[in-house]
């Protein structure tokens, strides 16, 4: 996380997301934020597959105890990540804003009114 305070994941091509690994994640978006306001962008154009059990995972900290998340953007493209993507927002329902973008651009252009003049003007991985 940088001053901005954007928090920005990029799933690995071709990973396969269980349990395990959605703990992991868990536990170092807890390092990175340090318990300040931010936003937090998916970038999951690459994903491969995410279980049920990391799905759940994933959504229950936005419902219990991640209230420093803001909003969450998550940016797909492929119709694998397109579907995962529809998934977790219609089955876990997240509690703070949410939504999906086929690009990091419009997926930041989204996520700055949450916090205003913390989001950058610096570029992010784009494409492919």
């Amino acid at each position: 996380m940088g001053a901005d305070r954007l928090v920005y994941v990029r799933i690995d091509e071709g990973a396969s997301i269980e349990l395990e690994d959605a703990q992991v994640d868990k536990s170092l978006s807890e390092k990175v934020h340090r318990g300040l306001d931010h936003v937090l962008m998916i970038d999951m154009r690459k994903v491969k597959s995410i279980s049920k059990d990391a799905r759940s995972y994933y959504a229950k900290p936005m419902e219990e105890s991640n209230i420093r998340t803001k909003a969450v953007a998550i940016v797909v493209s492929s119709p694998i990540s397109r579907v995962l993507g529809n998934f977790f927002m219609g089955t876990n329902r997240p509690v703070v804003p949410a939504r999906m973008f086929n690009t990091v651009e419009a997926a930041i252009e989204w996520l700055q009114p949450f916090l205003g003049s913390f989001l950058p003007q610096t570029p992010y991985p784009e494409s492919n």
